[in-house]
């Protein structure tokens, strides 16, 4: 049994229905000249709603249409059914390729069909909660291991920084030892050579006064030995 429904999501008591059976398939048949079988005739309803939903985002070339009649102009009979018809639109006539009988729903069937949508809803509503609580809990545990992270890169960061700072004031301390290491030696050497300087220059005044001093012992000692030449 093939079942057709129309609704309209702006109008909740919009419900028109068709039940076909193969029996009612086959007097279909043979008033519209059909050529498939019971088997193949819902694909080929789906292929000529595709088309129509195809070409319904162009209107102004639009070839085929979906018609919902409910008073037919060529037709004196049953004036109050609603058909509603593949319709073929050329420059030369519009061509019905299908029509189907559609039964407005009774006050029962809308109520049905009504609870169903609201059922369908409150699933959906519950689907998405769910999806919703879920991402929500997805994104607070992922918003807690991010703190997490945060407060041990900060922790890491202050280490590396102290550790930082202890190894550079190591550095500057030693820089620091071995610039008052080397000046002192420096001072040191200084001085070794200041000392060195002075003895140096003790020794030379020193050899140059017992240097003076032979002198004189030998100039005294020429002199007497001239004075004796002379006298004797």
């Amino acid at each position: 049994e093939l079942i057709i429904k129309l609704t309209d999501e702006s109008d909740l008591f919009f419900l028109y229905k068709l039940h076909l059976n193969e029996e009612d398939f086959q007097n279909l048949k043979i008033e519209q000249g059909l050529l498939v079988d019971f088997s193949a005739f819902p694909q080929h309803v789906i292929d000529y709603l595709e088309m129509c939903v195809r070409d319904q985002q162009n209107e102004t070339t639009a070839k085929f249409q979906l018609h919902l009649v409910t008073k037919d102009s060529f037709s004196d009979e049953n004036n109050d059914q609603t058909h509603l018809k593949v319709v073929e639109i050329s420059s030369f006539k519009h061509l019905t390729h299908l029509s189907l009988l559609m039964t407005r729903a009774n006050d029962k069937e809308i109520k049905t069909y009504l609870a169903r949508r609201l059922q369908l809803r409150n699933e959906d509503y519950d689907r998405m909660s769910n999806e919703y609580n879920y991402v929500k809990r997805e994104l607070e545990t992922k918003q807690q291991l991010l703190n997490e992270k945060s407060i041990e890169f900060e922790k890491l960061k202050l280490e590396w920084n102290s550790n930082n700072n202890q190894v550079i004031g190591k550095h500057m301390q030693e820089l620091a030892e071995e610039k008052q290491k080397s000046l002192q030696e420096k001072t040191s050497l200084q001085q070794k050579l200041e000392n060195e300087r002075r003895d140096v220059e003790q020794i030379h005044l020193k050899n140059i006064k017992q240097l003076q001093e032979n002198l004189n012992e030998l100039q005294d000692s020429t002199k007497e030995l001239t004075s004796l030449k002379y006298r004797n």
